[in-house]
């Protein structure tokens, strides 16, 4: 399949960058609009083999127009072994701890840090070279002249808590008790927007379908114009889809096939997510309280050895809740991978 790159420059303020399951579920709502509930289920219970197959990354950080940021790569971290011997004394070493603690908060890398990582240097190497080749702003670990002169002046995005009122949907006013809730919004600056990657041979038939998301939009709080995007398709990097190195990185998040991950494999890190999420309130789901199962993902960057290459990894999980009748619902762990040697 052919992997393409799709940028999201953002309209307003959003909820939260999409995440891959996020955005799986926002292109089939799409496809069921736009070409009916059977091709989506066509789709959905033959996936494999199906024409209109599709895998995505979760969206990440595209600063300056070219810089694309991904995922820190997840790692078992320096031993203390390692962060001693660069300090002498025992003030020193407690020193060199700190700083190693406020260099791990840190989850986004630049393609240029992340082509080091891919190389096989590992944590330790990284945070050896911090603050000298290596720098941060904001979120992001980059190299040195990577970004713009600017950069660490102005947050590349600010995040806000948002004070809503509740809707009586009868009366269409507030309700009478006055009750308030709260949501995150993020703002991204001029120099920052988002973008995901999309692997599929169906990217003709896809089209209408990320035109039809610049007008409904993507994730939640859309009734009040969050995550609206105006959408474009590129081309990604050169080779930044090799198949080199003895691991891959999961760009999206990942629920492993039984026996896909090896135990016994280096390298391997992750970060376990939980996740219960509701099914949009639409179609048969209308003002319904419809919530999923319980999944627990392999977060964004978690590094999996593998033995053998494959175009994904993962699977598409039946999350239908108990008494649930007449419908499926699943929830998409599908990984689109990034393989490299990842410090091992």
């Amino acid at each position: 399949m052919e992997t393409h790159l799709v940028t999201l420059k953002p309209r307003g303020p959003v909820e939260a960058f999409p995440s891959s399951d996020t955005l799986f579920g926002a292109v089939c709502w799409g496809i069921r609009r736009l070409y009916g509930k059977e091709r989506l289920l066509e789709l959905l219970e033959g996936f494999e083999a199906h024409p209109w197959r599709f895998i995505l990354s979760s969206a990440f950080p595209r600063l300056d127009g070219s810089v694309l940021c991904f995922p820190r790569p997840a790692s078992s971290g320096a031993r203390g072994s390692e962060l001693a011997s660069l300090a002498g004394d025992k003030k020193g070493q407690v020193q060199a701890a700190g700083n190693y603690k406020t260099f791990q908060k840190f989850p986004y890398v630049t393609a240029g840090v992340l082509a080091l990582l891919r190389e096989s240097l590992g944590e330790f190497g990284l945070f050896q070279r911090y603050g000298k080749d290596i720098l941060d702003t904001g979120d992001i670990l980059h190299l040195r002249g990577e970004l713009k002169e600017e950069e660490g002046k102005v947050p590349l995005w600010k995040k806000a808590t948002a004070q809503k009122n509740s809707i009586d949907r009868f009366t269409w006013s507030t309700t009478p008790g006055g009750e308030t809730f709260y949501t995150q919004e993020i703002s991204l600056s001029p120099r920052a927007g988002l973008y995901f990657f999309l692997r599929t041979d169906a990217l003709e038939s896809l089209l209408p379908v990320l035109r039809y998301l610049e007008d409904s939009g993507i994730g939640g709080n859309r009734s009040v114009g969050r995550g609206f995007y105006k959408i474009e398709v590129e081309v990604p990097p050169a080779d930044l889809f090799h198949e080199r190195g003895s691991a891959f990185m999961a760009l999206s998040r990942y629920l492993p096939e039984p026996g896909e991950v090896d135990p016994g494999r280096e390298p391997r890190a992750w970060t376990l997510l939980p996740v219960q999420s509701k099914v949009e309130s639409a179609e048969e789901f209308d003002g319904a309280d419809v919530q999923k199962k319980r999944v627990a993902y392999l977060a964004e960057g978690a590094v999996i050895g593998v033995a053998e290459r494959r175009e994904w990894y993962g699977r598409l999980a039946d999350v239908t809740p108990a008494g649930l009748q007449g419908a499926r619902i699943y929830q998409n762990g599908l990984a689109l991978p990034l393989f490299g040697d990842f410090g091992g």
